[in-house]
């Protein structure tokens, strides 16, 4: 079964934040005015964390099932921002990537998978790229799939790719 393991996105709230005062008044934030312009936000009810920067944009990661439960985790980091007193309005909803984790249930053998880049020397896996989704393959079965942009991408790329080596490996068996 393919799961999604991390989804980065982003938000333009369309207001300036004071990081400052913002580290001041909300508690779980980390800022360091002298190394860089941004405070890391951890929100244990909202999950992940968030990086609020001055010029009032949200960039999120961490688990969550959908892209719909990482849109309302923003929607909830920035309500807790306008209850802080910012008048923020949700403009500019971007997807930077989504990573998935696969397990096949059969080992793969790396040197037969097609167009893969296999280096054991480097990295024990071999990495297949397709567009700008790639694929890092073990020998124990598991399969990193990162660098997906869009929803679309898991049907027209991700479920192919690995239905085409779960075959490949079933009639190497």
């Amino acid at each position: 079964m393919v799961r999604i393991s991390n989804i980065v996105c982003s938000v333009d709230l369309d207001c300036r934040i004071d990081l400052r005062n913002l580290a001041k008044t909300v508690t779980n934030i980390r800022y360091h005015s002298d190394r860089h312009n941004v405070a890391i936000w951890q929100n244990r009810r909202i999950g992940g964390n968030c990086l609020v920067y001055a010029k009032g944009k949200l960039v999120c990661n961490g688990y969550v099932e959908s892209t719909e439960a990482a849109k309302r985790r923003l929607r909830c980091n920035a309500r807790k921002l306008q209850k802080l007193g910012y008048p923020v309005r949700f403009k500019k909803f971007r997807i930077f990537t989504i990573s998935m984790v696969h397990d096949l249930g059969i080992p793969i053998s790396l040197p037969d998978l097609r167009n893969a880049r296999y280096e054991p020397e480097i990295i024990p896996g071999a990495v297949l790229a397709i567009e700008d989704v790639r694929f890092t393959c073990f020998h124990s079965g598991k399969i990193i799939i990162s660098g997906i942009k869009r929803d679309e991408d898991i049907d027209l790329l991700v479920f192919p790719t690995i239905c085409e080596i779960f075959q490949i490996m079933n009639k190497r068996c």
